[in-house]
């Protein structure tokens, strides 16, 4: 039977029980508020977290809290004013420790997140303690397997990482908006979710109220403002969410945010005249696409500049160097998804339900629309993350089978069309990353179905099938558990 949550409902249970079929139904739950979830690991920490909640919802404040704002990309160090503090990358560790700490504070964090730890500019926020290195569990995260931090390449409990961590514990909070690509990862995830920084702050009895993502999310350090400034003014947590989700910006982005906390919550005094939005009903319009002047693209990074040149001479379709500038595709993927390139470029134009290619499991496509006037389609899941990056008309699909078999389920180009195809299998430090052609068939096109396990996957893995058909680039992705792609095979016995 599946769940049903009515507007400020609030959803008590512990975080292995918390579904994707739950997620989905609070994403589409209509009304002034949105529902709100309080977890915990265990039933002690259930309960912890359940008083915390209470006592918060009772504290009435007489003033608004400081306003935090973390934003690691700027190149700023901490300044603070009266009622607010910004910090960048430059920020000095101890101070912004202290103010995270402080207690009677918004804290708002945009930043990278792997649904392991958070980027806080010269901080890294890590879940890092004696549950997660003694937790067991079929499905660790790389830094468990190895041993090595990748984010600030040391070893696990070194000096080094222990002067840049910030354990979730360590923030005190009225509420926090953590607004990063992936802040509760889902419970099917290629990591155990127990590992993440996002369930150690949602279960957290320091944090009023944490608001997150739950699927991979591609917006800009101004899609919460609104939201930040709403709870600065008094409004319930659970309506400020409902409006941000509602707003023209988050839907064309399919920037959705979950509150683990109660929606009743205010976290400032009231301002006069203040009153609540409705949220959309269901027979509102559909979501109508960004005019196309409406995507201005900020001045790009130097590798930004020189990845956007080589996707332009490969979709010219005249182009010299085109297994070359294919392989400068490739290997940028083999360090991240090109959807960052995407969302530092272009405005999301619209979003739709659609099924992971890979998985089955419901997802979304969104369309961005890039400045040059192309437009890019990812469908995202929260378990597959961006299982495909496609023009709008895609020339392949591929399907990466759990078991580690990539399988072509469509191939629609005239007879006669050129194309390049190639594996990445990606891995965090210390492990390497992997490529390998996609062979062809015996009538020239891409073969029907290739193997691509490995007699050894100790660590987290994602393959990515990038194929270039014509003049249209199309990368087709999927994470793997830590062993997930072994294939048993014994591996040869070196020479004598």
């Amino acid at each position: 039977m599946e769940p049903r949550l009515g507007p400020a409902d609030i959803l008590v249970c512990l975080a292995e029980d918390l579904s994707d079929r739950h997620l989905d139904a609070i994403e589409v739950t209509v009304g002034p508020s949105v529902p709100g979830i309080i977890v915990g690991r265990d039933r002690a920490e259930l309960r912890d977290r359940a008083a915390a909640s209470c006592a918060a919802l009772n504290a009435r404040p007489s003033a608004p809290p400081l306003r935090v704002e973390i934003v690691p990309h700027l190149p700023i160090g901490l300044v603070r004013g009266d009622h607010y503090a910004v910090a960048g990358r430059n920020a000095d560790p101890p101070a912004l420790r202290r103010m995270l700490g402080q207690g009677d504070s918004l804290v708002s964090v945009t930043g990278h997140g792997d649904g392991i730890d958070g980027d806080l500019g010269p901080l890294v926020l890590c879940p890092l303690d004696r549950d997660f290195l003694t937790g067991r569990t079929a499905r660790p995260p790389t830094c468990r397997v190895s041993g090595h931090c990748h984010r600030c390449d040391t070893e696990l409990q070194s000096q080094t990482l222990e002067a840049r961590q910030l354990h979730p514990n360590a923030i005190r909070a009225r509420a926090m908006i953590w607004n990063t690509c992936v802040g509760w990862p889902s419970r099917d995830s290629f990591v155990e979710r127990t590992f993440g920084a996002g369930l150690r702050l949602a279960a957290s009895a320091r944090i009023g109220a944490l608001i997150t993502t739950s699927r991979i999310s591609l917006a800009s350090s101004v899609t919460v403002d609104a939201l930040a400034s709403a709870l600065m003014r008094g409004v319930p947590l659970g309506e400020a969410v409902a409006r941000h989700n509602a707003s023209p910006a988050a839907r064309r982005a399919g920037h959705r945010l979950l509150l683990f906390g109660d929606p009743l919550l205010r976290i400032a005094p009231t301002i006069a005249g203040e009153t609540p939005e409705l949220a959309p009903s269901p027979s509102r319009p559909a979501l109508q696409p960004a005019p196309r002047g409406a995507a201005h693209a900020p001045a790009a990074s130097p590798a930004d500049a020189r990845l956007a040149a080589t996707m332009a001479r490969l979709q010219s379709g005249a182009n010299a160097h085109r297994q070359a500038d294919f392989a400068d595709i490739c290997r940028a993927l083999a360090r991240e998804g090109l959807e960052g390139l995407w969302a530092r470029q272009g405005l999301g134009s619209g979003t739709e339900d659609a099924p992971c290619p890979h998985c089955r499991a419901p997802a979304h496509r969104h369309a961005l629309l890039l400045a040059a006037g192309a437009t890019r389609h990812l469908l995202i899941c929260r378990r597959c993350e961006v299982a495909a990056d496609t023009p709008e008309r895609p020339e392949i699909a591929v399907r990466l089978q759990a078991g580690g078999i990539g399988r072509i389920t469509a191939f629609r180009p005239a007879a006669g069309t050129a194309w390049l195809g190639t594996v990445v299998l990606r891995r965090c430090a210390p492990y390497a990353t992997e490529t390998q052609p996609w062979p062809p068939a015996a009538n020239g096109g891409p073969a029907g179905a290739v193997d691509l396990r490995r007699d050894s996957t100790e660590a987290p893995t994602t393959l990515a099938a990038v194929f270039l058909v014509g003049g249209s680039l199309h990368v087709f992705s999927r994470p793997y558990a830590a062993g997930a792609l072994t294939s048993g095979r014994p591996t040869p016995a070196a020479p004598a």
